[in-house]
Order: C-alpha cells, then sequence, then structure tokens
C-alpha cells in the first residue's frame, strides 16, 4: 500500500504548555516553580470549558498570566544557570 493510499492519523492535540515542559526538561532546568505556574493554567483552562461566557474570558486570561509567569521563570532559571556554570 502506498504512503497516501488508506492512511489515516489521529489528530492528536497538544496541551497548551506541553512544549514549555519540554523546553524546561531538556534543559535539565529545576522546574517545580514552573509546573505550578502551569498546573494553574491547565486548571483555567480546564474551567473555562464549562464556565459561562463571561467567567470563560476571565479564566483564558488568567491561564495566559500564569503561562506568562511561567515563561518568565523558565527565562530566570536559565540566565541563572548560565551565569552559575
Amino acid at each position: 500500500m502506498s504512503a497516501g493510499a488508506g492512511a489515516r492519523f489521529l489528530a492528536v492535540k497538544e496541551e497548551p504548555n506541553a512544549r514549555l515542559r519540554r523546553s524546561c526538561l531538556n534543559t535539565g532546568v529545576s522546574v517545580k516553580k514552573l509546573e505550578e505556574y502551569l498546573q494553574h493554567a491547565t486548571e483555567c483552562r480546564d474551567m473555562a470549558q464549562a464556565a459561562p461566557p463571561h467567567h470563560r474570558e476571565q479564566l483564558l486570561e488568567m491561564a495566559k498570566t500564569w503561562e506568562q509567569l511561567a515563561e518568565a521563570r523558565r527565562h530566570q532559571v536559565n540566565k541563572l544557570k548560565l551565569h552559575s556554570s
């Protein structure tokens, strides 16, 4: 059978924070705080799915803020690692 004939692939939706988690884990960064921030973001996104529209927007904004904090933490830890090397 050729590669295109009958080939079916399942679309797997990646968790929004998976890239950031992988980035940190791949660099060996201690990720305890970062993981907490990303967990909060995930919880906000989960709650937003079932929330009324006016709450959904607030929860999604909160998730973005937690993700920004996680990104800032990753940069901070990477910067410290560079200076301690």
